[in-house]
């Protein structure tokens, strides 16, 4: 939709109160992460994930279905919004303004110099507006209290149903039960499924241990459709395989970013090396760090191929042969290499999530108690490369002045520093949990 600055400003106010008033009776879902303050796609992969790394850790089989709605955003019935509105307590005036916000909205058909009659638009929220991301939350809200055996994970419209049990043939009637009653919660709010582009993946540490079946049966309007199992999905721009190897997304990063060589080059001879640092912070390192803290573990023979275009990018910039030691590029030139640019991520979102997680329980008084977590135990090599383990791990080791910072800002700006005065044997000795001895920057 196409709307006026002044509109643009009057939405804003509605939805700051909007949003006041949704946070403080916690009427979304924690686990819809779109359209929120301080939530993105990686809060909502790190969810998702994490409950895969531990079913795996647990040595059960797990399994993610993945929903495609069709034009979900365009088939929102507003007399069914309205009375959502109304369930979750705006009403009179309030309310009043919302419908009138959505309804008698007006839309035609240009072909060539030609249109068509003007249409009500009885569906949809207008997309391009301030309040339609909102009101799309509000109305898919009840998907996540489905009283199903699974868990919802949801950013806006792109939902992952995931489950665990205890062996396939039990977890594969227990999803095409809960699925069908997914289906038909779908159909009640007039939301489309995407069947064709609906998939499954069965989660486990070995390729021994797939089931045996490759498609899932669900009843959709009294009818039995197939649910097909597919060896990777892309979900939130994330390639994602049954055994966490990141293979596949790594592969697309590293095809993705060879194609930038040939633009640098030529550039090399006419921006400044400031000009070509902020490009490859926008253009390059954007591509790394996006979802890092999720597939950042991957086996290095699967990273091998996106550590060397890193390498061959920075050499370019800064006009060193191609048979430069990298050791020396780094520690000149002050970018992180993949392993560090990992740890960096990882700390990173530790610390944000600091006052969510549970610090470490002792029976005895210790001196640094409220600034360490518990550590999972890890039962398989795969979970000591996941977040969820690495995360609390690393970050128990880091100095205490690191971990003591009042703001993120200044947290950001002391572990840089303190990264930079690593060596990469220090960082793969913490990322391999060997030993953690590392350098301290301040006395």
């Amino acid at each position: 939709s196409l709307i006026t600055t002044f509109a643009k400003i009057f939405e804003k106010t509605i939805k700051k109160r909007l949003v006041n008033y949704l946070e403080k009776y916690n009427i979304i879902s924690e686990y819809q992460f779109g359209f929120k303050e301080a939530k993105s796609t990686e809060d909502a992969l790190l969810r998702l994930t994490t409950q895969i790394h531990q079913a795996i850790n647990n040595k059960k089989p797990a399994l993610c279905i993945f929903v495609d709605l069709a034009k979900a955003f365009d088939t929102v019935s507003h007399v069914e919004l309205s009375r959502l509105l109304g369930e979750i307590g705006i009403r009179g005036k309030p309310l009043s303004l919302f419908e009138s916000y959505l309804t008698k909205r007006l839309q035609c058909v240009k072909i060539g110099n030609s249109f068509s009659d003007f249409k009500e638009v009885d569906y949809g929220v207008p997309q391009g507006t301030v309040l339609g991301p909102l009101f799309f939350n509000i109305y898919i809200n009840d998907l996540f209290k489905l009283q199903t055996k699974g868990s919802v994970v949801g950013f806006a419209d792109d939902t992952a149903l995931f489950y665990s049990g205890e062996n396939w043939e039990v977890l594969k009637k227990v999803v095409e039960e809960d699925f069908t009653l997914v289906l038909n919660w779908f159909s009640s709010r007039v939301l489309t499924v995407n069947l064709d582009k609906t998939h499954f993946i069965p989660f486990t540490a070995y390729r021994s241990n797939l089931p045996d079946y490759t498609f899932l049966t669900v009843m959709n309007n009294n009818l039995p459709i197939q649910i097909r199992l597919v060896e990777f999905v892309k979900y939130l721009g994330i390639y994602i395989d049954p055994h966490l190897k990141w293979e596949k997304h790594l592969h697309y990063i590293t095809k993705k970013i060879r194609s930038m060589l040939p633009t640098f080059k030529r550039l090399v001879s006419i921006l400044t090396l400031e000009q070509l640092k902020m490009l490859y912070y926008a253009l390059v390192e954007c591509h790394i760090t996006y979802g890092l803290t999720i597939w950042g573990g991957a086996a290095s023979v699967h990273a091998h191929a996106l550590e060397i275009i890193q390498k061959h990018l920075i050499k370019i910039i800064f006009k060193k042969p191609y048979l430069y030691s990298s050791d020396s590029l780094f520690d000149e030139t002050k970018f992180f290499d993949l392993n560090k640019l990992f740890c960096f991520k990882v700390l990173a979102k530790q610390y944000k999530r600091r006052d969510e997680l549970k610090p470490i329980d002792h029976d005895y008084s210790t001196r640094h108690r409220e600034t360490s977590f518990q550590v999972p135990k890890p039962r398989t090599a795969k979970f000591t490369k996941s977040y969820y383990y690495l995360g609390p791990k690393m970050y128990n080791l880091l100095p205490e002045d690191i971990k003591s910072c009042k703001s993120y800002t200044s947290f950001k700006k002391r572990l840089k520093i303190f990264l930079n005065e690593n060596t990469k044997q220090d960082i793969s000795n913490l990322l391999n949990s060997m030993q953690y001895i590392l350098k301290s920057y301040l006395k």
